[in-house]
C-alpha cells in the first residue's frame, strides 16, 4: 500500500535523524535535512537510508554538482541525448545507493567526464572545485567564502528595475476572498513619460515562478523593458500564496485555510480582479495580456468560463501554453505517477517549495559559483535548449526561484497529468457533487472561448511541460485559428529567459500588441 510505504519511509527518516543528529545547525546541515526528507518522501522507500550518513550526503551533494556540469558540457558538445545522459545518472545513483555501492556512482561520473572536451573539462573541474570549497567552509561553520555576486541577485524587484533606469511601482490588489496580491508596474520606458497615451499590458508568470521572471535578463533581452520602451504601461502580476502575495484579511500563512486554493481560484478570481484593478487605475476600458506557462493556463480557463474576461481584453498572448498535460515529458509526470501529491497530503503540508531564507541564499550562492549546474537542472526539468540562457544571470534566477504555491495547486497539476483532461480541481466524489453538481469535475472547454477574441500562441519543440502534442490538441480545440509561432529548438523557459527571444519572438509580440492596442 502506497500510504503505508510512505509512512514507513517517513518513520525511517525520523528514526535515522535521531541517531545522526547534528550538533551544529549550519546552512549545509539544514540543506542536507531538506534533501533527505525530499528523497525519502519522493521515493517512499528505505533504499535512501544510506543517505543518512554524513559521508554519503557530502558525496551525493558533490556528485550532483559535478554531474550537472559534466552532463551540460557533454550536451553542449553536441553529442546528443543530453536528457538521456542525465536520466542515466539518476538511475545509477539510485542503484548505487540501494546497493550501498557508491564507488559505482563515482565511476559513472568519471566516465561521463571522459566524454567532455578538454577545454570544457577544465571549466567543469574549476567550477566543481569552487563549489566543493564553498560547501566545506559552510559545513565547518565558517562564514561563506567571498562570492562575486551579480548585484541583481541581492536586489528587490523594484531595485532591479530602477537600477536599469526604469521607474517601478508596487501595488496591493485585494481579491473578493481576502487575498492581497502584490503586483508591479513599469509605467514608461527609459526615455521617460511620453505625451502619447501608454496602453496597459499585463504580464503573468507561471507556477513556482514570480514576476521577476520578466526582468531576469538585461533590458534589451527582456519583454517587460522592451514593451516599456515601446510606449506600453507594463504591469507584472503575481498569484496568491507567492512571496509577494502572503497577506490575507483573515488568515496568516500559518493557517491551513490560507492555502486552500488552486489555479481554479487564480482563473476565477485573481486574473479578473487584477485586470479590473489595472483598468480602474489607468482608465482604460480594455488592456492586453501576455502569459507564460501557468499564466496561460489561468487565462485559458478564465476565457472558457466567461466572456467577461475577453470583454476586458484586447488580446492575449500565450507563451508556452499549458492546458491538457497528458503528454508532458517533464519530471512532473513521474511525480504525478508516484502520487507524490497524495504523500504530501498525508503529511498534512500546506504549501510546497517555500524556501526559507537560508536555503534560498544557498541556492543563490551555488548558482553564482557554478551557474551551469543550475542551468542543467532547469533544462532537465523543462527541456534541453543548449546555450539558451545567460549563464551570468543564473545567480539572479537562484535568488528567487522556486516560488511557492499551495499543496492543493500542486495536487491540481498532478491530477491533470493523470486524468489527461483540462479540468477543475477534483475534491473527491462527495465534495465534487456538492461544489459542481457532479461526481466528476467539469472540464475547461476552450471551444467556448469567444471565436472573435484574438489569440497569439507561441510554443517550443523542446518544451517538456508544454508538450508539442498537447499544444496541437489545444490548437485543434480552440473555436478559431489563432496566430501561432513555433520554435523547434526552444524549451519551456526560452520564451522568458532565452537569449534569442528578443530577436526571434518579441518583435512579433510587440507588432501583434500594436495591432490590438488597448482602448
Amino acid at each position: 500500500d502506497f500510504r503505508e510505504t510512505a509512512t514507513s519511509a517517513h518513520a525511517l527518516y525520523d528514526a535515522k535523524r535521531g541517531v545522526h543528529r547534528f550538533a551544529s545547525t549550519t546552512r549545509l546541515h539544514h540543506t542536507r535535512n531538506f534533501i533527505l526528507w525530499t528523497l525519502c518522501t519522493t521515493k517512499a522507500g528505505p533504499m535512501y537510508s544510506a543517505l543518512l550518513t554524513t559521508e554519503t550526503a557530502y558525496l551525493v551533494l558533490e556528485l550532483l554538482a559535478v554531474v550537472g556540469l559534466s552532463c551540460y558540457a557533454t550536451a553542449a558538445a553536441y553529442t546528443g541525448g543530453g536528457h538521456t545522459v542525465v536520466q542515466s545518472f539518476f538511475d545509477v545513483v539510485a542503484r548505487g545507493i540501494a546497493q550501498h555501492n557508491l564507488s559505482a556512482v563515482s565511476q559513472h561520473v568519471t566516465d561521463l567526464l571522459a566524454q567532455v572536451p578538454a577545454e570544457v573539462s577544465a571549466c567543469v573541474q574549476r567550477e566543481s572545485e569552487m563549489l566543493r570549497n564553498y560547501l566545506e567552509v559552510v559545513a565547518n561553520g565558517g562564514p561563506a567564502p567571498e562570492i562575486n555576486y551579480e548585484p541583481d541577485s541581492l536586489r528587490s524587484f523594484c531595485e532591479i528595475v530602477e537600477d536599469k533606469g526604469y521607474p517601478c511601482k508596487e501595488y496591493q490588489v485585494l481579491t473578493p476572498d481576502g487575498y492581497f496580491l502584490g503586483i508591479f508596474r513599469i509605467p514608461y520606458g527609459k526615455a521617460g513619460p511620453s505625451d502619447e497615451p501608454a496602453p496597459p499590458v499585463l504580464l503573468q508568470h507561471g507556477v513556482l515562478d514570480l514576476a521577476n521572471t520578466w526582468i531576469v535578463n538585461w533590458p534589451n533581452q527582456s519583454l517587460s523593458y522592451l514593451l516599456a520602451d515601446h510606449g506600453y504601461d507594463v504591469w507584472l502580476g503575481n498569484n496568491r500564496g507567492e512571496q509577494y502575495c502572503m497577506n490575507h484579511t483573515k488568515y496568516s500563512v500559518d493557517d491551513k485555510e490560507f492555502w486552500n486554493f488552486n489555479f481554479d481560484d487564480m482563473a476565477a478570481i485573481d486574473t479578473p480582479t487584477t485586470i479590473d484593478f489595472i483598468r480602474d487605475v489607468t482608465g482604460y476600458h480594455k488592456i492586453a495580456y501576455v502569459g507564460h506557462s501557468q499564466g496561460t493556463t489561468t487565462m485559458l480557463a478564465a476565457l472558457s468560463m466567461s466572456h467577461n474576461v475577453s470583454d476586458a481584453l484586447t488580446t492575449a498572448v500565450l507563451l508556452a501554453p499549458v492546458a491538457n498535460v497528458s503528454n508532458t515529458q517533464s519530471p512532473a509526470k513521474l511525480i504525478a505517477d508516484l502520487h507524490f501529491d497524495d504523500l504530501v497530503d498525508l503529511f498534512d503540508h500546506k504549501y510546497v517549495m517555500w524556501f526559507p531564507t537560508w536555503l534560498q541564499d544557498i541556492e543563490r550562492d551555488v548558482c553564482t559559483i557554478a551557474p551551469h549546474t543550475c542551468e542543467i537542472f532547469i533544462e532537465w526539468l523543462y527541456g534541453w535548449q543548449m546555450n539558451a540562457v545567460n549563464s551570468s544571470r543564473m545567480g539572479v534566477v537562484g535568488s528567487y526561484i522556486p516560488g511557492v504555491t499551495s499543496v492543493q495547486n500542486f495536487d491540481h497539476w498532478c491530477q491533470l497529468v493523470r486524468v489527461g483532461r483540462f479540468q477543475h480541481y477534483d475534491y473527491g466524489k462527495d465534495k465534487n457533487t456538492e461544489k459542481y453538481g457532479a461526481v466528476v469535475p467539469p472540464i475547461y472547454d476552450v471551444s467556448q472561448i469567444d471565436p472573435d477574441f484574438p489569440l497569439f500562441l507561441a510554443s517550443g519543440g523542446k518544451d517538456l511541460v508544454s508538450d508539442p502534442v498537447d499544444v496541437a490538441l489545444l490548437l485543434d480545440q480552440l473555436p478559431s485559428v489563432p496566430k501561432w509561432s513555433y520554435f523547434e529548438d526552444w524549451n519551456h523557459f526560452g520564451f522568458v529567459w532565452g537569449l534569442d527571444a528578443s530577436t526571434r519572438l518579441y518583435g512579433s509580440v510587440i507588432d501583434w500588441l500594436d495591432s490590438h492596442r488597448p482602448l
